[in-house]
């Protein structure tokens, strides 16, 4: 979910980028500095409670609520495996986010990896939930709101 909410994030920047028009005052990181990682976690926690308050200016619109209509998510790391389903789910509780951390990679073919650690100390999830998984030996399926 926090996955979707940063890629609206990211889609939203560089759409105003493209445009050539900044309606925000962005912070902007040089990727050749000695201080990346710690000017990208500055410039996402400046920019944050602009985004969940919602931008009427390109129809931006709130994230508390967040209404999500669909998503499918699949986890397998060994042991747990997991295929989550959300239809209709409405998120609260993001406001109350803080940023841990914020970590970069450049891999070959500018490959550019961001890595974000946010604690979200309250989020409440309402919603249909389809979720089908294994812990170990143990099987999971269930459906509910």
């Amino acid at each position: 979910m926090l996955f979707y909410v940063l890629s609206i994030f990211s889609f939203v920047t560089l759409g105003l980028y493209t445009n050539g028009q900044f309606t925000l005052p962005l912070i902007t990181c040089k990727r050749d500095s000695d201080d990346y990682s710690a000017c990208l976690k500055h410039a996402v926690e400046e920019a944050w409670p602009r985004f969940y308050k919602g931008i009427p200016e390109i129809d931006f619109p709130s994230l508390n609520p967040l209404l999500y209509k669909y998503g499918k998510g699949i986890f397998d790391s060994g042991e747990i495996h997991a295929e989550v389903i959300l239809i209709n789910v409405t998120v609260t509780g993001l406001t109350e986010s803080r940023l841990s951390d914020v970590k970069t990679n450049f891999l070959d073919n500018d490959i550019f990896r961001l890595e974000i650690d946010v604690h979200v100390p309250k989020m409440y999830i309402n919603g249909f939930v389809t979720a089908i998984g294994t812990l170990g030996p143990f099987r999971l399926k269930s459906k509910g709101i």
